[in-house]
């Protein structure tokens, strides 16, 4: 193998290619009208500036070094350091996942071209196992030898390793520089739970707060959605008829595969996953009050116990670190690439799930994560929110729009904004107390997570669309073009760490739009002038932002690398009416209201310093625009 540089993947799925414009028009109850692809004219980008091209050092100032314990597992140390636990340890990764081949649109997965598909898959994991191998087999050695530890599960998706260790040896292991984060295997966190009750509102009430029924109104069904919960009351009329779950895998009990053994992947104990499913796909047999935002169906991946208290019958109990990292790897390898993630942990974002989700993004999967709702202030949003490349989901009420007081807040640990968007909470849904219950209100950031992952869904199909010219069933959207999609939709132009993007609702296709899309890869320095040219008159509103992946949770000294990307709006006049330059976000959103002037309209994105993995590689960045 060439030093510094890693071998290509067989059978590694294609990203999303870069330099494009995807332009696209839709009309009064007519939908789509026009769409076509563009390249991106050699024009649009500029030589990068010679201060920033020389520069060595990144300005600002330094953050704290990020603690690698995990608060709960500090207090294990404390309380009886001469036990062994079950411990996740999380390392400094030499493989980066490679996207994965997507399922072929349309077809079910037992059809010919998916089964090759999942032959494909199969191989491209076991690839990427074989390239762990040899050093999963030292440093198991080297941590027996040196920590007593005794090495029980590692994964592929993440370099991590579940070990039995005594407690007292876990600072110890969390000083080598090879070690990002260390947290026990049982979090202590339970489902979050609904603090305020409100049967007076329903689904489709927080359907209509977020403009999806005219995507839903399209058939945008394809695809597959996980769910990463407490398992699902699959008998439930929500879920049959048609159907709406695929795969339900028990991840606590069922092994690597969460499908093995004495499984039980019903929602039986902690009645939460079945809210979470029903909101994000369920039909609408209890009438279309209670449909979910998407028609997309779902795999359930379970990720709590299911024990309860003889004397209270109480669910007992909590959140298992293993089981989220076995339904990630699960999740990716059928071809989820929809993910809710409502496994809000206070792990940080150096955690193992943390970078579970960056790593299932960089497979070609859109991660939603619930924000949490301990409503404990500034610099609470929990893991994998707070992950780099997971869009972190915040909450408002479904009937008043008011903030939820009990949603945590950002910044994530290296000052990234969190929440990026949010959506309604407090809905009357489905209940796992029997096959057509009702539960009053699923609120907190764990109400608002499946709206969110039911309309990134939906702008995925719809993307998927666009990219298919010619009535070919060929097409390709990255997870970024849809987190773009989203922060252009929300509703606060001047973001922050309680709002972020603000709510979610997206652009109505059924009325008249005007709208370009697309992927552009920048270096350090660059200026890109994106044409957007397909604007006439009649508009009164102008939407655009642009999204891009931080590195991977690496931790490399005080401060964590943050790219530095600008954007501003630009009239066909070349007067710029608007920019956001958000030094801590990942995320730039800008706005027009008023009369928009016919003619072209320019997106122009600025680079400072851009980190990327290898350093050679230029960054991705996503940009939508809709005009409206």
């Amino acid at each position: 193998m060439e030093q510094g540089r890693e071998q290509p993947f067989h059978h590694a799925g294609s990203e999303q290619p870069a330099n494009q414009i995807i332009t696209f028009r839709t009309e009064d109850g007519q939908g789509v009208v026009e769409q076509a692809i563009e390249e991106l004219p050699q024009d649009a980008f500029s030589e990068p500036r010679r201060e920033w091209a020389e520069r060595e050092e990144v300005d600002g100032e330094e953050l704290p070094r990020p603690d690698k314990i995990h608060p709960v597992l500090k207090a294990m140390i404390d309380h009886r350091p001469d036990d062994r636990e079950h411990i996740l340890i999380h390392l400094l990764d030499d493989v980066t996942i490679p996207r994965f081949p997507d399922l072929v649109s349309g077809e079910p997965r037992g059809s010919g071209a998916n089964t090759e598909v999942a032959r494909q898959t199969e191989e491209l994991t076991t690839e990427i196992t074989d390239r762990r191998a040899e050093s999963y087999e030292r440093l198991s050695q080297e941590l027996a030898e040196n920590y007593e530890a005794e090495t029980l599960e590692t994964f592929w998706l993440v370099k991590v390793m579940l070990v039995e260790m005594p407690l007292s040896t876990v600072p110890d292991i969390a000083e080598r520089e090879d070690v990002l984060y260390v947290e026990p295997r049982h979090s202590g966190a339970a489902p979050p739970q609904n603090p305020n009750a409100n049967p007076l509102d329903d689904v489709n009430d927080g359907r209509a707060r977020i403009g999806t029924d005219p995507y839903f109104d399209l058939g945008l069904t394809d695809g597959f959605i996980g769910v990463l919960d407490t398992g699902v009351r699959f008998t439930h009329e929500l879920f049959r008829r048609p159907g709406r779950i695929d795969f339900e895998g028990d991840c606590v009990n069922g092994g690597a595969t969460c499908r093995v053994g004495q499984i039980n992947p019903a929602d039986d104990c902690w009645n939460h996953g079945t809210h979470s499913a029903a909101i994000t796909s369920g039909n609408d047999n209890l009438r279309d009050r209670y449909r979910g935002v998407s028609g997309v169906t779902l795999d359930s991946w379970k990720v709590y116990p299911s024990s309860f208290n003889p004397t209270t019958g109480a669910c007992v109990g909590s959140l298992d670190n293993v089981a989220v990292l076995r339904a990630f790897q699960n999740a990716v390898s059928v071809g989820d690439r929809v993910i809710l993630a409502s496994v809000p942990d206070v792990g940080n974002h150096l955690s193992a799930i943390s970078s579970a989700a960056d790593s299932a993004f960089d497979s070609g999967a859109a991660i939603l994560a619930a924000n949490g709702s301990l409503g404990a202030g500034a610099g609470t949003v929990k893991s994998p929110a707070s992950a780099h490349k997971a869009i972190g989901v915040g909450s408002v009420d479904v009937q008043t729009l008011n903030q939820d007081p009990w949603q945590d807040l950002g910044p994530a640990p290296d000052d990234r904004i969190k929440p990026d968007i949010q959506a309604p909470t407090n809905t009357e849904t489905a209940s796992n107390a029997g096959d057509t219950a009702l539960i009053d209100g699923f609120g907190g950031t764990s109400g608002a997570c499946p709206y969110v992952t039911g309309a990134a869904a939906l702008v995925r199909n719809f993307l998927l669309n666009l990219t298919r010219i010619d009535s070919s069933p060929a097409g390709n959207v990255d997870p970024g073009q849809v987190y773009a999609y989203m922060i252009l939709s929300g509703q606060v132009r001047n973001f922050n760490n309680t709002t972020g993007a603000g709510l979610l609702v997206l652009p109505n296709v059924a009325g008249r739009l005007a709208g370009i899309v697309g992927r552009v890869d920048v270096r350090t320095g660059q200026t890109v002038s994106i044409p957007y040219a397909n604007i006439g008159g009649g508009f009164s509103r102008l939407d655009a932002a642009i999204w891009w992946p931080d590195l991977k949770a690496i931790f490399r000294g005080p401060k964590d690398p943050h790219s530095r990307v600008d954007l501003d709006l630009v009239d066909p006049n070349g007067l710029q009416v608007d920019t956001s330059t958000h030094a801590s976000s990942v995320f730039q959103k800008v706005q027009r209201i008023g009369t928009i002037a016919p003619g072209t309209w320019s997106l122009r994105i600025r680079t400072g310093t851009v980190f990327n993995n290898p350093p050679t590689k230029p960054l991705p960045v996503y940009y939508a625009a809709v005009a409206s």
